[in-house]
């Protein structure tokens, strides 16, 4: 018999797949920013006759775009929407009473969707590497994949606590496309974080939002040393570990409140 919890998971696959289409027309929608980006910035490399800004070649622009707008697709998530509907539906109460944790389904019905853009994703990486003559380390590549992990890991868990203060609004829409636009923006999605000026990228560099695009895209393709990898992964652990408790109390609050209404 099945864990409960991988039968779950291969449903969500399930049904993840039946709506595919929808997600790829979000993912050709995403792949076609990227490129709008990289357009943007050959014009400004080529047409200011710059060799390098910010320690970035322009072979190294055009794969940290590449590279970046296929991890976006990989760590973005849905807990949000889930948790939002679930609350405003009443189907929360429901699934509180089951044998089964609340919060891990929430998580593994969102990983389904980036389970199926993982080979493309992959392909796409490798591509951006060989095609662009980017030699990179084991090293770097390990470490990139620890940094994609706890990125990951640290988008999901502020996603669950904005869609868990949906308890206190009609809905978390609003909160979710502002998050989305945060994350976009401080993690690196417009430009690497280092192009900003001094005295913003002093205070985006101590936020979390650089684990999800900027500091992994940047490891990868050697903008990062080496020396500063186990920095990066305690800094992310750190974060991770301050968010999940911030959730934890917020979630045990939300369970009263629903409790307490009826559920």
């Amino acid at each position: 018999m099945d864990n409960p919890y991988i039968a779950f998971f291969k449903i969500s696959i399930k049904d993840s797949s039946a709506y595919f289409k929808d997600y790829l027309t979000y993912t050709i929608g995403r792949i076609l920013t990227y490129m709008l980006m990289i357009f943007v910035w050959n014009i400004v490399y080529i047409g200011g006759h710059l060799s390098e800004i910010g320690s970035f070649s322009l072979m190294q622009i055009d794969a940290y775009f590449v590279i970046g707008g296929a991890i976006f697709l990989i760590i973005d998530s849905k807990n949000d929407k889930i948790l939002s509907d679930d609350i405003k539906t009443g189907n929360i109460a429901k699934s509180l009473i089951k044998p089964v944790n609340y919060v891990y389904m929430v998580f593994l019905e969102s990983l389904a969707d980036n389970v199926l853009v993982l080979p493309p994703v992959f392909i796409t990486i490798i591509f951006a590497l060989y095609y662009l003559g980017i030699s990179t380390s084991i090293l770097s590549i390990i470490t990139f994949i620890i940094i994609v992990l706890i990125g990951y890991a640290i988008i999901n868990v502020i996603q669950f606590i904005i869609g868990s203060l949906s308890i206190y609004t009609t809905s978390a829409f609003g909160m979710s496309i502002l998050l989305a636009n945060v994350a976009f923006i401080l993690g690196g999605a417009i430009m690497p974080l280092t192009f900003f000026p001094s005295y913003m990228s002093n205070i985006v560099l101590l936020l979390p939002f650089q684990m999800f695009i900027y500091v992994p895209t940047s490891i990868l393709i050697g903008i990062i040393p080496s020396s500063a990898y186990l920095y990066y992964i305690l800094f992310g652990l750190f974060w991770l570990l301050m968010l999940s408790v911030l959730g934890y109390f917020l979630w045990g609050h939300v369970k009263k409140k629903i409790s307490s209404a009826g559920g």
